[in-house]
């Protein structure tokens, strides 16, 4: 990836929309919600959300992946008593996305959906092409894109970098395993 590490890097405002993309939960070390890793990576996330927020970046994207991305989203309900603005749109690629997941995420991915604020299926059944579909409306209705991610073989929701890079979207990197964030001004791959 190239691309030019920068600092304060975006113009935010209401306008600007943020997706969230990530590992899922097999690919990061979450072993259990107490994890002193877990609680590292939670307060990264939240202190990167909140410097959005207080920008004034209110509406949020998720692909509804298990790991990462259901966390941000917890963590953006939970933000929400404090940020009444924030709009949370759930972008799940087909319905029945968490069908063969462990029960403990399908239960916080069925929570989500009853607090979120819109419910985007991009369509009944998976096909082959399902997630890529969904990574590409991400990558295009987004300004910012927030991952959780190592960039080495990239994962189905990763994706959605190389389409958001050709089209100069802003990139907050989260590495999920030595927990360090940066941010870039432009990015390509």
């Amino acid at each position: 990836m190239a691309g030019e590490e920068t600092g304060m890097w975006i113009e935010m405002n209401e306008k600007c929309i943020c997706a969230i993309i990530g590992h899922k939960s097999k690919d990061i070390p979450l072993a259990d919600a107490s994890s002193l890793y877990r609680i590292k990576l939670k307060e990264l996330i939240t202190q990167e959300l909140l410097e959005l927020l207080n920008g004034g970046v209110f509406t949020y994207l998720c692909g509804m992946d298990d790991g990462t991305d259901l966390i941000c989203c917890e963590i953006l309900l939970g933000l929400k008593r404090m940020y009444p603005k924030i709009f949370l749109e759930c972008v799940i690629p087909f319905a029945d996305q968490p069908k063969f997941w462990l029960s403990e995420n399908r239960e916080k991915y069925f929570q989500i959906l009853e607090k979120c604020d819109k419910e985007n299926v991009m369509q009944k059944k998976y096909t082959n092409d399902s997630y890529l579909k969904r990574n590409i409306y991400l990558a295009s209705k987004a300004d910012i894109i927030l991952a959780v991610s190592k960039l080495g073989r990239l994962s189905r929701a990763e994706t959605t970098l190389p389409f958001a890079g050709a089209a100069g979207k802003k990139l907050i990197l989260i590495h999920p395993k030595n927990l360090t964030c940066k941010k870039f001004d432009q990015f390509k791959f």
